[in-house]
């Protein structure tokens, strides 16, 4: 009976309250301000999770033109930066070794502050703390990615090495539709530099395909450019028309079936790229942070690495959520073996 936006979930029980007994749908729904204020939760423990994530930021203002995100999330506003510090202390103290800081647009964390804070100093100010915790990121542009921020997280101060990038596209004409604003020979260089200065860096795609346009010449073009990259995985997404966005009017839109096709196929070298990473991580050590139980039958538990392996070994009685040192003895398909280091 009630729909209400994005902005007014801490609302929700006041709205509830006020709007009892409605008969008719009605929208409740404040507008987004320039200078509106981040909605903030505190954070809670979850007994079943491992890691926790915590947002930082909201709204986005790139208006890519098949995004309608700009429109439902509103302009960007940051959390200040005490109350990320604050909040990653409270995390932990409640025993949380990993925290992912997240946000719509999360390069864009302090663009609506007036303090000169920006993601590098707020990390910053992170490492200083000293906190008994890894922080991962999120989603980054590959525009708001510099040497400082590379050097920053290969640096082994506690910045997990993961980076997950949104291509969309390895056509520059397509870049162009979609209102992205780098090149394919940009993102290839920015991918080769934070190969060579962090080589066990995961660095993950996104990846849209059948975007209007995109004619067999430009999705083979986008495939062969992903295939000659040092990336570890995809996350491929069809493109599907959002009313209200630009692209949902554009000429040269296409069939859904060759959507589908053209995802399958990004998806088989999406595996066959993650395989490939794996295999180099062979002989390689790595502080994981295991997840869930051992296993009844076989005594295995599993951990992730900083750079996003999920590795199983032989528990030797460890517990959920402890720190332990693996090297990765064995890959397939679909499993790494690792073994304990003491």
């Amino acid at each position: 009976n009630i729909i209400t936006g994005n902005a007014d979930k801490l609302s929700l029980p006041d709205i509830l309250q006020n709007n009892t007994g409605e008969i008719q749908t009605r929208v409740v729904s404040a507008n987004f301000t320039v200078k509106g204020s981040f909605d903030y939760f505190p954070s809670r423990a979850l007994s079943d999770r491992t890691r926790a994530s915590l947002k930082i930021q909201d709204g986005c203002d790139s208006f890519c033109s098949y995004c309608i995100v700009p429109v439902a999330r509103g302009p960007v506003r940051s959390l200040e930066p005490s109350r990320v510090i604050d909040s990653l202390h409270a995390l932990s103290e409640k025993g949380y070794n990993e925290a992912v800081l997240t946000g719509i647009h999360l390069g864009r964390y302090g663009a609506d502050q007036e303090n000169g804070i920006n993601l590098k100093t707020l990390l910053a100010r992170i490492q200083d703390e000293s906190l008994p915790m890894r922080i991962r990121l999120s989603s980054l542009e590959p525009n708001e990615i510099d040497m400082e921020l590379i050097e920053m997280i290969g640096s082994g101060s506690g910045i997990c090495r993961h980076f997950h990038i949104p291509l969309q596209s390895g056509n520059d004409e397509i870049l162009k539709r979609m209102n992205r604003h780098y090149s394919s020979s940009d993102f290839a260089r920015l991918i080769e530099l934070i190969h060579d200065k962090i080589p066990l860096a995961a660095i993950g795609l996104d990846v849209i395909t059948g975007f209007p346009g995109e004619d067999d010449n430009a999705h083979n073009g986008t495939s062969s450019f992903i295939r000659d990259l040092p990336v570890s995985y995809l996350h491929v997404f069809p493109y599907s028309p959002r009313k209200g966005t630009a692209a949902a009017g554009f000429p040269g839109q296409v069939d859904q079936k060759t959507i589908k096709e053209r995802a399958t196929g990004l998806r088989d070298l999406g595996e066959k790229k993650r395989e490939a990473f794996h295999r180099s991580c062979i002989g390689e050590e790595f502080v994981v942070i295991t997840k869930g139980r051992p296993q009844q039958k076989t005594d295995m538990i599993e951990g992730i690495s900083d750079n996003y392996l999920n590795i199983i070994f032989p528990s030797s009685g460890l517990l959920k959520n402890t720190l332990q040192t693996v090297q990765v003895i064995e890959t397939g398909a679909d499993y790494i073996m690792g073994k304990a280091v003491d």
